[in-house]
């Protein structure tokens, strides 16, 4: 449940270049679970000094932006530490699948940069530092965080994200349950200090966002299974989750970023996908689609979105939504396939995409079959 507020809860870390390596200038201390902090921004974020210039410190933390092709984005270059497992890979390339297709983030693989994040997988710690510290600075996926909602929370941690609940105007929305925190957690519920009702950057008219990827759910450190924390408006409503952005993180990630507009609206599409019921007609492979917005000649693209494994069989009408930028109106798909597995052929009869708040739907009729190398089955879809 989103509700407008007047913070904004994005900081920075410098852009001070250093050799790609361990960054060792800070001491590690985790904050809140999971948050590494460098001395400045624990003065920053929690001391009642009346001279810090908070702003100014948390204001300075961005990771540098770029014009490539146009269109204004931000990279995040990564490499995995030599541990990290197959599995972990796999589950980090979706996230970064994420950021790149929802954002004008773009996480790459580092090729050579001085300044990257470095994927580990050490021991059952999830922390990362918060914003852009410079040099190698770790993003641990360890043990039980090993997870798309994990990684994301991680990530946005890396490149400025603090935790919503903590927020100098959380009482406004929230209500804390001190007495069912357990003994010794007390800290991780304190809020930010504000300073003249700004932390980070200027005053955004920003929500207060209770279904955040970086909000605690209602029993976080709950030492006898009772609330720790609860919506005010709606005691009954879920708060937290650790499974995918919300719209808001979404808006706010953007927004800060300065992405064009086409990111900062996200909608969520409805995507059907009807193979035909001819013999054969299914496939074992992986299915990927790429939509397209054209209007006035420019052209904005979801990224490649991989749908649903084990679907697709023949005669079935599968269905997914997806969060996705405003990509309203939808001019046209391009639609593929991997070519694997036992039974990879594959007859697709229609893509229909609606757009969930307007209702409007794009239909795109192929009835024909995708076979071949990926390189060579893309098909090209204009709506009927």
């Amino acid at each position: 449940m989103a509700r407008y507020t007047l913070f904004i809860f994005l900081t920075f870390l410098s852009t001070t270049q250093i050799s790609c390596k361990p960054y060792k200038s800070h001491k590690k201390e985790v904050f809140e679970r999971d948050m590494r902090l460098t001395a400045e921004q624990q003065d920053a974020l929690f001391s009642s000094k009346k001279n810090i210039k908070r702003n100014v410190i948390l204001d300075q933390y961005l990771w540098p932006s770029t014009t490539k092709d146009g269109q204004h984005i931000v990279e995040v270059p990564y490499q995995f530490a030599s541990n990290v497992k197959s599995s972990v890979k796999d589950t980090f390339k979706k996230v970064v699948n994420a950021f790149n297709r929802l954002s004008c983030i773009r996480l790459v693989p580092r090729k050579g940069d001085e300044d990257c994040l470095l994927i580990e997988s050490e021991n059952t710690d999830c922390d990362s530092w918060v914003g852009h510290v410079g040099g190698e600075q770790p993003v641990n996926l360890g043990y039980g965080c090993q997870t798309v909602g994990h990684g994301i929370h991680e990530v946005l941690h890396a490149v400025g994200f603090y935790h919503e609940q903590s927020r100098p105007d959380r009482d406004d929305f929230v209500k804390i349950y001190w007495e069912n925190i357990q003994e010794g957690f007390e800290d991780e519920f304190r809020k930010y200090s504000s300073n003249e009702g700004r932390t980070g950057s200027a005053l955004r008219k920003i929500p207060y966002d209770t279904h955040s990827i970086m909000h605690y759910i209602n029993t976080a450190f709950s030492k006898n299974g009772g609330r720790t924390i609860e919506d005010i408006q709606d005691p009954s409503e879920n708060v937290g989750q650790l499974h995918f952005f919300s719209a808001n993180d979404l808006f706010k990630l953007n927004t800060v970023y300065d992405c064009s507009e086409d990111y900062r609206h996200a909608k969520t599409y409805k995507i059907i996908v009807e193979t035909s019921n001819d013999w054969w007609s299914g496939t074992d492979a992986r299915v990927f689609v790429e939509v397209f917005k054209i209007q006035s000649g420019a052209r904005t693209d979801s990224g490649e979105i991989e749908l649903k494994e084990g679907q697709f069989e023949s005669g079935d009408v599968d269905v997914e939504m997806l969060l996705l930028p405003d990509l309203t109106p939808i001019g046209e798909i391009i639609v593929w396939h991997s070519n694997e597995g036992m039974g990879a052929s594959w007859k697709l009869y229609k893509v229909v995409i609606e757009d969930t708040k307007t209702h409007q739907r794009y239909t795109f009729i192929y009835d024909g079959w995708f076979e071949g190398d990926a390189s060579e089955n893309r098909k090209i879809l204009k709506p009927n």
